[in-house]
């Protein structure tokens, strides 16, 4: 592996989702570095005392948004200055409730508490309008009652008014509405449109059982997708209030999966949504049906104690969480495609420290990840298949990452502590892939006071050709 130097960093430190730029909000200013040499680009300065309640970059990764919740401080990583400042519509009783970027960079959407408004402000115009009545609004929630269609942009919002449902498009720019309908649901907890635009998902709450819509572009119902009759014969907890949790499309336009509150994720194939595969996850394993289990494990060397992966020989059962019983399944509780579609991770609620890991055209994982600490993050590479990330949210974890790549003899475990002044992790961290067209993947970590970037010299060209780019400033060591 290849280190990058050492460079002061905080608790709010997030790469660009180009992969261009970090951005590293510091005391009394915002530190803008560029990624191949970590050498500092420009420093901004901020407003005293500041407290930051968003911190953002935009998707295109020209703008990044600094939120308080008095004003809105918008900057580009090209430019030495604030571009925009915006104030931030309050009330005593109604505060916003999640800030982020729209479809491009001229675009900020505010959510307001109790639903009262979604407010979409153009920073180029500082204008802004203002839509009532928004369904999903709080931090956790409202990001699935919101969906731009590929291709278009136009925004999909999910309202309520006089006790139903509405679906709304909108018009790019100007917001307003070009078409809109009641869909067929009772309390509808989310929508999201496929890769291809060419599908828009809806699904009702879960405690009215299994129901899934699929409509055109248009707005015309194609597909209701609900719990038939014989499937209340043969799955013993639909009785339970089987129910949707988590709607993912696959990047490829094949495949939508459907976690519910069963151990058991549906895959549907497109364009008919016809039934393809069902993923089922037990919490007990046994060899003959799982042959690449992997555990963490603490090996202990004369050097010191480290964590690895060891692979797993016999039959073995999973850590369950405090809440799981043998009656009620919790179901999916994260759920991801990698980059090609062809590979999904799952991570459920009754087992929350292990990751399985599906060919989606088998109905037997490639890898199952047991790991010590309950799960919080996983995340695909941006732009190189088969390759994994996750973290976890105990203190035992603190500074790890763990990696799976399907080509890699066994996953691997890093832990940044190493890496770290005086081996130690201070405080919040942050572990993210930074995108990039390379065929080694690197990771972005930074902790509340430091951050380093991680080269996998997986090519065999790689390495010499990083170091001859950026050894000079990046002070690059091999690992």
């Amino acid at each position: 592996m290849l280190k990058s130097q050492i460079v002061k960093s905080s608790s709010r430190s997030l790469p660009s989702p180009n992969g261009a730029f970090v951005a590293i909000v510091l005391p009394s200013s915002l530190c803008i570095r560029e990624t191949r040499s970590l050498e500092v680009l420009h420093e901004i300065s901020l407003p005293s005392e500041i407290v930051v309640s968003w911190f953002l970059w935009s998707p295109s990764s020209s703008r990044i948004l600094i939120g308080t919740k008095e004003t809105f401080y918008i900057f580009s990583p090209t430019v030495s200055q604030v571009i925009a400042s915006i104030k931030n519509i309050k009330s005593h009783s109604v505060k916003a409730s999640l800030v982020t970027f729209g479809i491009d960079e001229n675009e900020i959407l505010v959510f307001y508490d109790l639903g009262l408004k979604l407010t979409i402000i153009n920073i180029n115009t500082s204008e802004s309008v203002d839509i009532p009545s928004i369904k999903l609004f709080s931090p956790t929630t409202a990001s699935r009652g919101f969906s731009y269609r590929p291709g278009t942009g136009n925004l999909t919002l999910l309202s309520r008014n006089g006790g139903k449902d509405i679906i709304s498009l909108h018009a790019r720019g100007t917001q307003d509405i070009f078409r809109s309908w009641y869909p067929e649901t009772t309390d509808a907890q989310g929508l999201s449109w496929s890769a291809d635009g060419k599908w828009l998902a809806i699904y009702d709450s879960a405690s009215l059982g299994f129901k899934l819509l699929i409509y055109t572009a248009e707005g015309y119902l194609y597909k209701i997708l609900q719990v038939s009759a014989e499937m209340q014969d043969v799955d013993p907890y639909v009785k339970f209030g089987l129910g949707i949790k988590v709607v993912e499309w696959s990047p490829n336009r094949k495949y939508i999966a459907i976690g519910d509150y069963s151990d058991r994720v549906t895959l549907l194939q497109m364009p008919h949504f016809t039934h393809f595969m069902i993923f089922s996850h037990k919490s007990v394993l046994k060899t003959k049906d799982f042959k690449t289990v992997w555990q963490e494990q603490i090996d202990f060397q004369e050097s010191g104690s480290q964590s690895v992966f060891i692979q797993i020989h016999k039959e073995i059962s999973l850590p369950t969480s405090s809440n799981a019983t043998n009656k009620i399944k919790t179901g999916v509780n994260l759920m991801s495609f990698d980059k090609s579609g062809s590979n999904l991770a799952v991570k459920m609620e009754e087992t929350p420290t292990t990751i399985w890991i599906w060919d989606v055209i088998k109905p037997v994982p490639k890898a199952i990840l047991v790991l010590h600490a309950t799960i919080s993050k996983i995340q695909w590479h941006p732009t190189i298949e088969n390759q994994l990330m996750a973290l976890c949210e105990d203190e035992s974890a603190h500074g790890l990452v763990y990696l799976w790549n399907d080509t890699w003899l066994a996953p691997k475990i890093i832990n940044f502590a190493s890496y770290l002044p005086e081996g130690l992790v201070v405080e919040k961290t942050n572990s993210q892939w930074i995108n990039t067209m390379e065929l080694d993947p690197c990771l972005f970590f930074s902790d509340s006071e430091n951050c380093l970037l991680l080269w996998f010299n997986e090519s065999s060209d790689s390495p010499n050709r990083i170091k001859a780019q950026n050894t000079k400033n990046l002070g690059i060591s091999e690992q």
